[in-house]
């Protein structure tokens, strides 16, 4: 989605994903380990990280509803800015402390 936003994205339950800034019109939803870093965009879609994330740099998440279901870990920023409700229901920063964690809830 650099140039032209794509729909929606979704990734598989089995292996892992390393995105960086991805912009979608629709939802994004990452079924597997994911490493985010960069700018995650979805208009008003939700955002969805069902495995373990992982931060490799500061990362900012825009649009609809956020849920991180798994662990989010990663000495970097995280900021949210959702038009919808925010959800955490893995440890944050368990294992590699957030640097920050930012949200507009």
């Amino acid at each position: 989605g650099g140039t032209t936003a794509l729909a929606s994205l979704t990734t598989d339950a089995s292996g892992t994903s390393s995105l960086r800034s991805v912009t979608t019109t629709g939802a994004q939803t990452y079924n597997d380990a994911v490493t985010l870093n960069g700018i995650y965009t979805t208009g008003s879609g939700a955002f969805t990280a069902n495995g373990a994330a992982t931060l490799a740099g500061d990362t900012t998440v825009s649009g609809g509803s956020v849920l991180f279901a798994g662990t989010v870990d990663g000495a970097q920023a995280l900021v949210i800015n959702s038009k919808g409700a925010t959800q955490f229901t893995g440890t944050v920063g368990g294992t590699t402390a957030l640097a920050s964690l930012t949200t507009d809830a």
